[in-house]
Order: C-alpha cells, then sequence, then structure tokens
C-alpha cells in the first residue's frame, strides 16, 4: 500500500480527531447513516489467507474527494476509494476509513481483518506417531517464542475441534483404536491465525492373543527335548515383538526376538505350568498366553546294541573297543560289560546313550562271546543285549621238525615219520619241503596228517634221501600272512642199502645196453667194406692234377679251376648213371691263382698260407681204372694208382 507523505503534524490532528470520535464502546458520536463502510471487496466471505490478493473499498452514499485508511487507529495511506495489496503476515488488524469534504469529514467504524498462515515451519510434532493400543501419546505445536503474544490453541482430529488451550501441548492417555486419525492445531493471535499441517496417527494393536503350545505334546520325559513354542499374529511392523517365558511365573530368559524356549534335556525339575509374554522394545504393554501344564516323566531304558571295533576277528596283541548304546533311556543309565556272560569285565553309570570300552594288548584268553546290559531308575529289569564272539588270531612261530628216528641214517624200504610242531599259532597250515622242492599230498609212498603237521614215509626209497624242513602259515585279518620256518633235518641211506639199490638199478640199464649192441652189429657189418674205402682215399695226397683228356672232371666252382693248383683229394661213392653201379670219386680244393713275386710251393705249403674259405672251390670227378692189365701193374705202386685219370705229380 502506498504510505501517506506530507505534513506529519496533520497526521497526528486527523488521528486525535478521530480519537475523539469513538467513546469507550468504539461507537461513533455520529449520525451512523452518514458514516463511510468498510467494505473487502475480495476474497468475499472467506478468510484472508496470506499470500493472496486483497482489496478494500470505502463507501459512502456521497461524492467525497479524498479517503484516509486507518490500521489500529493509524492513518496508513490516503487513496481515493479503496486499497489492495498481498496478505502477509502483517496484513491483520482493524481497519477505518476517513471521507473528506470541502469542511468536514466523516469516519467509518472499524473492520477487522485477520489472516491465515499455512506456516510450513510451524508443524506439530507426535509421540508416538504410530502407537499401540494402551500407550500415551503427546502433541506438541512447535513455533517460535510466545512470549507477550495473546493467543490460543485450537486442537482438531479428522477435522472436526477437540479442545482449546493456552499450552502449546495436550496428550491422549491409554490409547485406542478410535484415537487414530489426522490432527492439525491452530495457532490464534488477535489478528493472525497459524494452522499447522495435518499429521496422522496410527493407533494397533501389538499381536493377535498369544498362544502357548508344548512339543511334544503327548508325553516329555527325562532327557528327552523341550521345547515350548510362543505364536501370535503381529499387526503392526514397526515394532518387533519380544518373547519371555514363565514357569510357575519364574522368568526363563530375558525378552527377545525368537518365539520359543527350548530344554535340551528335560529333567524332572521342568514340570510345572509355563506362559508366555509378548512385548515390544518401545512400549509398556504386555501380552500374556494361554497357561500350559508340563510334566515331565523318567524313560525306560531300551534294549541296548554292542558293537565291537575294528572288526570281530583281530590278532593277537591289538586293541579292541566294546560299544554300548540304546536307543531311549531316562539318564543316568547303568552299563555293565560281560565276558561268556558270567565273568563282569567293566560297568558305569552315564549320562549319555553310548558308551566304549577298550581292551588293550588283547591275547588268546579274551577270545570268547561279549554283551552288555543296562538299567535305569524307570526300568523293572535290566536288559541284555545280543552276544558278539570275538575271534583272537595268534600268528604261527616257534616250528621244531621232529623225526620218529634218533638218527638221520635210514635203511630203504624203512617207514619215517617226521612231526612239525609250533609254539603257537591259530589254525595253521603246514607245507613241507625235501631240498627246495616242495612235497604234494598226491603219492603212494607218502602222506600228511589230516591237519598236515606230520608227515608219513611208507616205506623209504632212494629219492627221499635229502634235507626235510616245514613252514607253517596262517592268515590274518585283511588278508594279512604270518609263518614260520623249522628247523632242517637232513636223511641219509645206509651203505648197504645204497650198494643194492644201485645194483638193482643198473642191471635193467646193462640188458638194455647189450640188446642195443647186438642190433648194431650187423649194421655195422655192412658198411665195414665201404668205411675202409673211403679211409683210404682220406689220406691220399694231390700235388697237382693233369688236363683231363677224357672230358670227365666235373665242376662245381663259378669260375675255371687250374689244374696245377689242386690241394687234397676226397674220394666218396657216385652213382653211375648208365650202369646204377657206384663208382669212386674225388674232389680238389682249387686255390686262386697266386700273387706276383710269391713262388708257387707244395700243396701243403700253400695250406699253412691259411687262405679264407672264399678263396677256395672244390672240384669232383669221376675215377676210372686202367683198362690194360699190365699198365695196371706196373704203376700200381705210383702215385695215382690204378685210376686212368688220377692226377700224378710231373
Amino acid at each position: 500500500m502506498e504510505r501517506v507523505s506530507g505534513d506529519i503534524g496533520h497526521v497526528e490532528r486527523q488521528s486525535e480527531r478521530i480519537s475523539q470520535a469513538y467513546d469507550e464502546t468504539g461507537n461513533a458520536h455520529q449520525n451512523e447513516t452518514y458514516r463511510p463502510k468498510v467494505i473487502m471487496m475480495f476474497p468475499r466471505g472467506g478468510a484472508l489467507k496470506e499470500g493472496e490478493q486483497f482489496k478494500m473499498q470505502c463507501m459512502h452514499r456521497s461524492k467525497y474527494r479524498l479517503a484516509f485508511w486507518y490500521k489500529g487507529g493509524k492513518i496508513i495511506q490516503t487513496t481515493r476509494k479503496d486499497i489492495s495489496g498481498i496478505a502477509n503476515f502483517e496484513t491483520g488488524g482493524s481497519y477505518q476509513c476517513e471521507v473528506k469534504f470541502w469542511k468536514h469529514s466523516v469516519i467509518s467504524n472499524p473492520l477487522s481483518v485477520a489472516t491465515i498462515a499455512y506456516d510450513t515451519t510451524i508443524t506439530l510434532e507426535i509421540t508416538p506417531q504410530h502407537a499401540l493400543i494402551g500407550d500415551s501419546i503427546v502433541l506438541e505445536y512447535l513455533n517460535p517464542s510466545l512470549e507477550g503474544i495473546d493467543h490460543t490453541f485450537e486442537w482438531y482430529q479428522n477435522n472436526t475441534f477437540l479442545r482449546q488451550t493456552h499450552d502449546n501441548q495436550i496428550s491422549i492417555e491409554n490409547a485406542k483404536h478410535s484415537d487414530g486419525g489426522s490432527y492439525h492445531c491452530k495457532f490464534k493471535t488477535t489478528y493472525r491465525t497459524c494452522i499447522s499441517k495435518d499429521v496422522y496417527i496410527t493407533v494397533t494393536d501389538l499381536c493377535s492373543p498369544p498362544l502357548l503350545k508344548v512339543d511334544p505334546e503327548v508325553e516329555i520325559f527325562v532327557g528327552q527335548q523341550l521345547n515350548l513354542i510362543c505364536s501370535a499374529g503381529q499387526l503392526q511392523t514397526l515394532y518387533p515383538l519380544l518373547y519371555s517365558f514363565f514357569n510357575n511365573e519364574q522368568r526363563l530368559n530375558l525378552p527377545a526376538e525368537q518365539n520359543y524356549y527350548l530344554r535340551e534335556l528335560a529333567v524332572l525339575g521342568d514340570s510345572g505350568n509355563y506362559q508366555c509374554e509378548i512385548t515390544t522394545p518401545r512400549s509398556t504393554q504386555k501380552k500374556l498366553s494361554n497357561v500350559v501344564s508340563v510334566l515331565v516323566k523318567l524313560i525306560p531304558v531300551s534294549k541296548p546294541d554292542l558293537g565291537l571295533q575294528p572288526r570281530s576277528e583281530i590278532v593277537q596283541g591289538e586293541a579292541v573297543t566294546l560299544t554300548c548304546s540304546v536307543s531311549t533311556g531316562s539318564f543316568p543309565i547303568k552299563y555293565v560289560f560281560f565276558h561268556n556272560l558270567t565273568n563282569e569285565i567293566h560297568w558305569e553309570f552315564s549320562n549319555h546313550s553310548r558308551i566304549s570300552y577298550e581292551m588293550a594288548n588283547v591275547s588268546k584268553r579274551a577270545e570268547g562271546n561279549y554283551s552288555c546290559i543296562v538299567s535305569n531308575q524307570a526300568s523293572e529289569n535290566a536288559l541284555y543285549s545280543e552276544s558278539i564272539p570275538l575271534a583272537v588270531i595268534v600268528p604261527v612261530g616257534g616250528a621244531v621238525l621232529n623225526s620218529n628216528m634218533n638218527k638221520t641214517e635210514i635203511s630203504m624200504g624203512d617207514p619215517l615219520v617226521m612231526q612239525c610242531q609250533l609254539k603257537e599259532g591259530t589254525f595253521p597250515q603246514f607245507f613241507w619241503y625235501l631240498g627246495h622242492q616242495q612235497l604234494e599230498n598226491i603219492s603212494e609212498h607218502h602222506n600228511f596228517s589230516t591237519d598236515g603237521s606230520q608227515l608219513n614215509i611208507h616205506s623209504f626209497q632212494i629219492r627221499y634221501k635229502g634235507r626235510y624242513f616245514c613252514v607253517a602259515m596262517n592268515r590274518g585279518p585283511d588278508e594279512e600272512i604270518f609263518n614260520t620256518t623249522s628247523n632242517y633235518i637232513d636223511i641219509t641211506v645206509s651203505a648197504q642199502s645204497h650198494t643194492a639199490a644201485i645194483t638193482t638199478s643198473v642191471i635193467p640199464l646193462l640188458l638194455i645196453i647189450a640188446l642195443l649192441a647186438c642190433l648194431s652189429y650187423e649194421r655195422r657189418k655192412a658198411n665195414q667194406a665201404i668205411e675202409r674205402i673211403n679211409e683210404l682215399f682220406a689220406n691220399i695226397r694231390i700235388s697237382f692234377v693233369q688236363s683231363d683228356t677224357t672230358g670227365n672232371i666235373h665242376q662245381y666252382c663259378g669260375e675255371k679251376t687250374s689244374a696245377s693248383n689242386f690241394e687234397y683229394a676226397v674220394v666218396r661213392k657216385c652213382r653211375n648213371t648208365n650202369s646204377r653201379k657206384f663208382q669212386p670219386t674225388y674232389s680238389t680244393v682249387n686255390e686262386p691263382p697266386a700273387a706276383e713275386g710269391n713262388s708257387s710251393g707244395t700243396a701243403r705249403g700253400k695250406q699253412d698260407n691259411k687262405k679264407d674259405e672264399g678263396d677256395y672251390c672244390i672240384t669232383y670227378a669221376t675215377l676210372n681204372h686202367r683198362n690194360n692189365e699190365n699198365t695196371v701193374q706196373e704203376n700200381e705202386n705210383e702215385e695215382g694208382g690204378v685210376y686212368a685219370n688220377l692226377p700224378r705229380h710231373s
């Protein structure tokens, strides 16, 4: 709005005159019909909200020249008819207008104008905004300092007036579902009203009624698991539910989010009346469940089971563990271990359903049947397990070989019995050796006893002479093999028996040799003549051979052989193809020609040169008799004899 300018003294005089025109009740002394009237042109019929445009007009039935506007008795503007502007926190107040005539002026009655502010800085705080049934809710109006200001607070729920206070907060005790909704507050002064934003309050129940259950539901025995479960439907999600459990009104746990309470091993003292309680971290509201009665009973022990580790067959010196177990039974349980049903070897009380007993360095005496018995306070009679056999294998050892004779010499045909004895060993097998040869049980001259520990020779023969020993063997678990070897016994045959045995065995051999000699005698006579001829011509030495005019020489060399280089002649028979009779033949060993610078020596000299076999070839020829008898007699003593084509020395 435009401010009045000009003489300040004039403004002060006008203000005094206006003040004098009112009495104590605020009524003008002037004629009411003659007074001007201040009218709010817009907004019409509604509240003036800060931030909106407004317009006020000074109405009078006569024409006037000027209008003076007053707020709270103080002039604020001089205009013709109206004032306008944008409402703010200073707009509210009491407005009047004065009209000026030529000689006098008339002032209107005051018009009170109040503004409404929706200030975002002014908030309504609610604690808690999300409440549970039974909670206390506090609503507080937050604003700048209120000192020295006449004011009131108006509280509304769902736009319905609740109450008016001079204090900036109210409380709702023991909240109910009906207390939920939207809330706001109006902060009012004479000419200004501040309205807070709407804030919503929710009021819900903590949860549905809790239900307590016990697992197992039928019976609970000592040593069993006791589980209490508290179930409830959560009706709000802002606060977690906290569960507490009570037995005979005694708290069992601190509030926690888990809805169960577990006893791993129930005892008789766990009997009682149980109840659960549900709360939240930010509320004092509590929900109690139903009451459940629990009775804990003793459990009779079940029939035991006996186990044996590592196996039911062990080697002497190993350890074995007996384990006795039950499936059910209240603690403590008494366990007793027995050997062969009558020999009690161990007992103990235990709070476990399984115990073990170890036997170290087991000997052969531990072999037998094992069992265990169990009992507890709820059992009328002790219960027995099934028996388990334990076999102890003793490795073979200390093998000793004995004979039924005091001496090691035996006569042919005498019986011989040898015994293989062991110092220890279970279920042994025996193996007999003569020298390094194993004796088999399949023989008509010897056999073994049923267990194999004894060797029986019914009639001693020369082949049974030698060194004897036995080997014993047995098997352990996992196919483990144990063995032991005995001492040696050397068995010899007496000299007289040995000579007789040799004679008896040699005579048949001599007869066979004589028979073979007779059969070969005739055959040797037939071949004797031929052998003599071969021996004769094998000793003939040939120095050289003249050329053969008859053309009967057969050469088997790859090349032509010189007639003057024959070494030896070998005489043999050759079949004559015409007369189908045998003719004597000879062969020569041919040397290659001598190297240059070497003298041609004799045939023996050439032999001493030791030429390679690849340098020689053999020539075969038929020997022809001389036709003239005189010539034969003359030359009988010469080299070549009676043969016409036998080479001679020149």
